[in-house]
Parts: C-alpha cells; structure tokens; sequence
C-alpha cells in the first residue's frame, strides 16, 4: 500500500524537489535536493530542509508543523524517484543534530529490505552494514546491484 506523501514538484534532471507542509496553522515550503559530490561522481548529498526565499535551504528549523510522517514519507518517496534516474549512484546524508540522526535511524530501519543497501558510516568514518539502534554520523542509501 502506497504511503500517504505531499505533491511533489521536481527538476527535470530529479536533483531538485519541492513540496508544501500544510497544517491549520502553517505552510512551509520545502525541498530536497541531491548534490553531487566533486570527489566522487557517484555519489550525492541529500539535503533537506524548509525552502527559503533566497532559494537557500534551512536544515536547522524545527518546523513543528504536527506532520513529521507525511514530510519524512515524502522525502524517502523522492529517493525512489532519484533512483529511477540515477540507478547506479549512492546518496549520502546526515541530520543537523543528534535527534535528526536518531529519527533518520528510525526511518531508515523501516526502508531495509531487497531493494536498498544501506550503509551506517561510524563517527571513526568507517562504512559498514546498517545496523538499526546503531549510532551513525551518516548514512548512505544505494539501490541493491
């Protein structure tokens, strides 16, 4: 059964995502993007946050907008989308805080099954096999070859 997500607006080239976090008392715009990283060609950063008018990305704001799961399913919705595209590549990312991490945790624990392989990167910078209520600095999600 399909998760309930919010309507989501992409770039062409799946890098960009856009979506709106609407509650009775707020809407905040938000956005995904995967950057590529210089030292690597196969491999993307994923950052998330709330879309600021200058075009930046705030990933420190607690939004608190009482819509935590329909946001969190509508960014893992666009790691499938960006996997469609770019089937080959890794992506890689981290919270903006200890919490952030402990919540991405969670959720990655529910992503694991026969269609991703998904890395814990340790705080020694270490890559090894995801292992749920594990301490990570980072993540990295790959599609299973």
């Amino acid at each position: 059964m399909e998760k309930p997500i919010y309507n989501i607006e992409s770039s062409s080239d799946r890098l960009l995502y856009e979506f709106e976090s609407n509650s009775d008392h707020k809407m905040i715009k938000k956005a995904v993007v995967y950057l590529p990283i210089k030292q690597d060609p196969n491999l993307y950063e994923l950052i998330f946050g709330d879309l600021q008018d200058d075009g930046t990305i705030d990933v420190q704001t607690v939004s608190n907008n009482q819509d935590i799961v329909l946001i969190l399913n509508t960014v893992i919705k666009t790691l499938y989308h960006f996997f469609e595209l770019y089937p080959s590549k890794t992506v890689i990312f981290t919270g903006s805080s200890a919490s952030r991490n402990r919540l991405y945790r969670a959720v990655i624990s529910k992503l694991i099954n026969e269609k991703f392989d998904i890395f814990g990167i340790t705080f020694d910078d270490e890559i090894e096999l995801f292992v749920p209520n594990k301490n990570y600095f980072a993540f990295q999600i790959c599609l299973k070859q």
